[in-house]
């Protein structure tokens, strides 16, 4: 591990990062699993689309409020904004405390649209400290370490939220209580952060969200290459919510597995990308440059794609819904699991090289509102995917037009890279 790993001025923001999308996670995937085995309906729409709007109202706030997250993680002390955000996270799974004791999910949905809120103004605030904590040598290793946590945290964030929705099915109350302890534990940690400094020059606030938006991306487009990246970036965003979204219906409905194999294949997602983020800083010793390392895994995300669209036209005749044990019992379903691990392997590897790039070579003063831009264009292309995905569920939710359709997306970024 690299020696500033645990030395106060990395190691606490690392543990509050880890733990707020843990608890992100928890609350996402318990919801998501509850919606999709109890066949939760809302407003006429089916529960795949319910699924799909879940991940709508998760991403919306990034769209709407990184402009205003970005603009006020370069006008104050990082270290103080984030322990006022993780407070106020507190409050919000309170609330969700009180979604889950009365089986409200309709407020549940409006409770996960505030937690991505509380996320959206955390994502700048904590990428944007880290320029300021660490020596640009330690830059590329501190973003691969913090990606690795990020995405471990989602993969156990995916393992307990599924664990515990079968658990507590029946009380789902003691859901609420778990994720209100994460919370306090996470503020408990962002306390520990030292002080950073409170940038001498205030940017200018807008109430007008969508003006924001326009200038946000203006800044972040105005320099064509840093452009090009950031757009770039989306990409990995786009294809995990996509499957995210995808994975629970495709489990349940064609694979025959139970709520156990839908969190094993959703964590494999978290477990590969930990794993690619980690390996990223060594691949660099072997290409030119990290954009480089970032082409290689866009090509290893595309190969594995196309060996999953092959796989999706296969389906499984058991009657009954299988447990992870009987379900790893067929090699096929092995392999299966295998490439959707490697998928993620590739995309860690994509990532890491694009958002180091990022701060590195953001103007001075600027960088978070940079990550602002970078989080508003990918609430934009997840919106899209969660959007696309509700389409496509009202016709049809063959897995083969799915991983069809994610394969032509990549292939578009892929060539676009190129030009």
């Amino acid at each position: 591990m690299n020696k500033f790993f645990f030395q106060r001025r990395y190691y606490p923001l690392f543990q509050t990062q880890f733990l707020n999308a843990f608890n992100d996670n928890v609350f996402k995937q318990a919801l998501i699993i509850l919606i999709t085995y109890q066949s939760y309906s809302l407003f006429g729409y089916n529960s795949k689309q319910v699924v799909s709007l879940a991940s709508f109202l998760f991403t919306l706030p990034y769209f709407l409020f990184s402009p205003q997250a970005g603009l006020i993680a370069d006008s104050y002390s990082k270290s103080r904004l984030i322990k006022i955000i993780k407070f106020i996270e507190i409050f919000i799974m309170v609330a969700a405390l009180i979604g889950f004791g009365s089986n409200a999910f309709g407020f549940l949905l409006f409770i996960l649209f505030l937690m991505g809120a509380q996320s959206a103004f955390f994502g700048p605030s904590k990428l944007g400290i880290l320029p300021e904590v660490v020596s640009k040598d330690e830059l590329l290793s501190a973003n691969g370490i913090f990606a690795m946590g990020t995405f471990v945290a989602i993969l156990f964030g995916v393992a307990v939220g599924g664990i515990i929705s079968q658990t507590y099915s029946s009380q789902p109350i003691m859901i609420g209580y778990i994720l209100v302890a994460i919370a306090l534990f996470g503020f408990a940690t962002a306390s520990f952060i030292p002080k950073s400094p409170s940038p001498a020059k205030k940017q200018k606030l807008s109430p007008n969200i969508f003006s924001e938006i326009v200038k946000n991306i203006q800044f972040a487009l105005k320099d064509k290459k840093m452009g090009k990246i950031i757009i770039l970036s989306t990409w990995l965003w786009f294809a995990g919510n996509f499957l995210i979204v995808f994975i629970p219906g495709y489990i349940k409905d064609y694979l025959k597995g139970d709520e156990s194999v839908a969190t094993a294949f959703m964590a494999s997602f978290s477990i590969g990308i930990a794993i690619g983020s980690v390996i990223c800083p060594h691949l660099k010793k072997r290409f030119k440059d990290s954009l480089a390392v970032s082409r290689f895994g866009l090509k290893g995300m595309l190969t594995c794609n196309f060996i999953l669209l092959a796989f999706s036209f296969w389906s499984s005749n058991s009657e009954s819904l299988l447990s992870f044990t009987s379900f790893i019992q067929s090699p096929l379903m092995i392999v299966l699991l295998f490439f959707y691990l490697c998928l993620a392997i590739f995309g860690g590897i994509y990532i890491v090289p694009l958002q180091t790039y990022i701060q590195e070579f953001a103007p001075e003063g600027g960088c978070s509102q940079l990550i602002s831009a970078m989080n508003i264009l990918q609430g934009f292309v997840i919106l899209i995917s969660a959007g696309f995905l509700f389409l496509v569920f009202k016709f049809t939710s063959h897995p083969g037009v799915c991983m069809g359709s994610l394969l032509i997306f990549g292939l578009g970024v892929l060539k676009s890279w190129r030009q």
